[in-house]
């Protein structure tokens, strides 16, 4: 059985104001953009989930960094997971939780191909006291990532 996904124009920015499904299905195919948690760098609302879908035009990669993560310790909860892929999000590159020695993070995640899925979750009961996260990505051609 093959699955595919339409993507169609909505919000690019993850809020609490958007639908779940559209929060769940935003589509970034810009040559650089930014991604956060809804209201950075005001602490996040609570049981939120978020997916970005971030796709390079061809002959190029993508170049996410993570600029700041301020996160419950515990990836159980609360979490940015970063994964390959056109379709789905099966393989994960990258999760980051917590703050600790990440403050200021800068990591960077390449992709592979010209896909990568971001996906930050929320499931708290009480409105957090954490700010959640800031990344940006930037497209790059192939052969010229760092």
């Amino acid at each position: 059985m093959f699955i595919s996904f339409v993507f169609t124009t909505g919000p690019s920015s993850c809020s609490r104001e958007n639908s779940i499904d559209a929060n769940n299905h935003i589509y970034l195919n810009e040559t650089s953009a930014q991604l956060s948690s809804p209201e950075f760098p005001l602490p996040y609302d609570l049981a939120t989930q978020c997916t970005w879908v971030v796709e390079a035009r061809a002959r190029h990669r993508l170049e996410l960094t993570i600029n700041v993560v301020d996160l419950p310790s515990t990836c159980n909860t609360d979490y940015i997971k970063v994964c390959q892929g056109r379709y789905s999000c099966n393989q994960g590159t990258y999760t980051a939780c917590g703050k600790g020695h990440w403050e200021p993070l800068t990591e960077h995640v390449y992709s592979i191909g010209r896909h990568l899925w971001v996906h930050f979750r929320i499931s708290g009961e009480l409105r957090s006291r954490f700010t959640g996260f800031k990344a940006t990505y930037r497209q790059v051609p192939e052969g010229k990532l760092e």
